[in-house]
């Protein structure tokens, strides 16, 4: 997302709650107008505006729901949790280099990408072969 739309989101929150609140004379938004003005451009006269104008959003959005991902899905738990499923994962990559070596060689030379590369989007794509699709 470029900084111009991020600057847009973030305006557009503030203009849509309830209570109008002057943020001009903090500190941060000092520094962030000084930013938009130099580095991209924008008016000191538009920024002051915006940020004159802006109002409070108490509203926070809701966590949204998890989504059935099948029965491969990594969520969220203990690190040694994680650590097991990563831990696997890397020396998985570290086996399928070693095996297949002089293949990743031969790719390198005739395509110029990098064997490492290859490796970690067949690991992606299909675990180094094992889900055929």
């Amino acid at each position: 997302m470029s900084i111009f739309r991020l600057f847009i989101l973030i305006v557009a929150f503030w203009v849509t709650s309830l209570e109008a609140v002057d943020y001009t004379s903090k500190k941060e938004v000092k520094q962030f107008m000084h930013t938009m003005q130099y580095r991209y451009g924008f008016k000191k006269d538009t920024l002051h505006k915006w940020f004159k104008n802006v109002r409070k959003n108490s509203y926070i959005p809701l966590k949204r729901k998890s989504f059935y991902c099948g029965a491969r899905c990594y969520s969220s738990g203990s690190w040694d949790r994680y650590s097991y499923q990563y831990l696997r994962r890397a020396s998985g990559g570290v086996y399928f280099m070693k095996k297949f070596h002089n293949t990743l060689k031969k790719a390198y030379k005739k395509y110029k990408v990098e064997p490492e590369y290859i490796t970690a989007i067949i690991g992606i794509e299909s675990e180094y072969g094992s889900r055929r699709g």
